[in-house]
């Protein structure tokens, strides 16, 4: 698996005033100390911030205003930070202190780890004359040089096919959210090839895979840019804790639903994978039209969450007080205790399961059978 990627090199951010994330300096001024401050300054600084407050802060005070310490200043921030050292450098003992200041502040600064979902590009999976290298697709144009084209494309209209299969989604002019003043999320699309683990081949039922998302980061631009106020749904849902999972991997039953079966709020919009154009007999081009949540969006979890608890409140399961996304089920020859994993959860029951099995048999009714089970004894 390729490891995670960020904006920054080493996977952090600069602060808003830095420079792009590039790391081509731009120089520096007076006035602003982080300007032409590139994300590899940034990043190696933060990292050896201890080195350079010893051997810099604390040397000359506000008594070194000559040009040996303007000399040993420079010669020691390029032996610790290289080529980005430059926009921190000294050229006379007037800014020295400036300097020396500006360098502990950035030094000191908060810093934003962000970390990316990886996906595996390159595979190797077996054929009947040996191994043969497979390459996913990251973009239109890759797909469409691909030597599995058609498979790609086949995956892609699958793709679509299950998100319109969700109750009232549907392909509509792009004129329709323009009318309402409501933005076309951008569509981005996931695709991975599924290997048999125990012979290393092509999966034989569905090797190629294809999700569309909303780029629900792009979103909260896209709103600021139609002046819409941000949205005030949360973005994640509650998982239980590591340790009160342990608690339940005795005996437990791991259900799997779907984030795309909770209620929606207001008619949101996407637009269709760019490998599949499609228009209305005027040559419109059309859109897609979501009245359930989809991968990507901002409050997909959360909804999921505010359907699937409900669901349960309805079948007599009660909140645990004090325990997030912690269940519990008092019956008449029965007691249980259920722990939720976003789209996952998990039962533990005490005398037989009757509980569980009910439980697992009015999810299927109420998500059109889309619920799967394990037991473990």
């Amino acid at each position: 698996m390729v490891a995670a990627a960020s904006a920054c090199p080493l996977g952090l951010s600069a602060p808003a005033s830095a420079a792009p994330a590039d790391g081509v300096a731009a120089g520096a001024s007076d006035g602003d100390p982080w300007a032409g401050l590139g994300g590899g300054c940034w990043a190696r600084m933060s990292g050896r911030q201890d080195a350079v407050t010893e051997h810099l802060f604390h040397e000359g005070g506000i008594a070194a205003r000559c040009e040996a310490h303007v000399d040993v200043y420079n010669a020691t921030l390029f032996a610790v930070l290289g080529e980005d050292a430059t926009p921190f450098e000294c050229a006379s003992a007037e800014l020295l202190d400036a300097r020396r200041a500006s360098l502990r502040n950035a030094a000191g600064a908060v810093v934003t780890a962000e970390c990316l979902k990886a996906t595996q590009r390159l595979l190797d999976v077996s054929t009947p004359i040996g191994k043969c290298v497979y390459r996913v697709p990251a973009n239109k144009k890759e797909l469409l040089n691909s030597p599995e084209r058609e498979h790609w494309l086949a995956a892609d209209e699958k793709g679509l096919d299950c998100i319109l299969r969700g109750p009232g989604n549907c392909l509509v002019p792009v004129t329709v959210p323009a009318a309402k003043g409501v933005p076309v999320q951008r569509c981005v699309t996931a695709r991975k090839i599924k290997v048999d683990q125990a012979t290393g081949r092509l999966d034989k039922h569905d090797p190629y895979k294809s999700r569309h998302s909303a780029d629900g980061g792009f979103a909260k631009v896209q709103r600021e840019r139609a002046g819409l106020p941000a949205s005030q749904v949360p973005a994640t849902s509650t998982v239980v804790d590591d340790m009160t999972t342990k608690l339940f991997l005795g005996h437990a039953a791991a259900i799997d639903a779907n984030l795309t079966k909770g209620d929606v709020g207001p008619v949101g919009y996407m637009s269709i994978p760019s490998t599949l154009p499609m228009t209305d007999e005027d040559g419109t081009q059309l859109c897609i039209e979501l009245s359930t949540p989809l991968w990507g969006e901002e409050s997909a979890g959360y909804e999921w969450e505010c359907t699937f608890n409900e669901t349960i409140k309805s079948l007599g399961w009660m909140p645990c007080p004090g325990v997030p996304a912690m269940f519990s089920y008092h019956g008449e020859h029965s007691e249980a205790r259920m722990i939720t994993i976003v789209d996952d959860f998990m039962i533990s029951e005490v005398n037989g399961t009757a509980a569980t099995e009910a439980t697992i048999a009015a999810l299927k009714a109420a998500f059109d059978g889309e619920v799967k089970a394990e037991f473990a004894v």
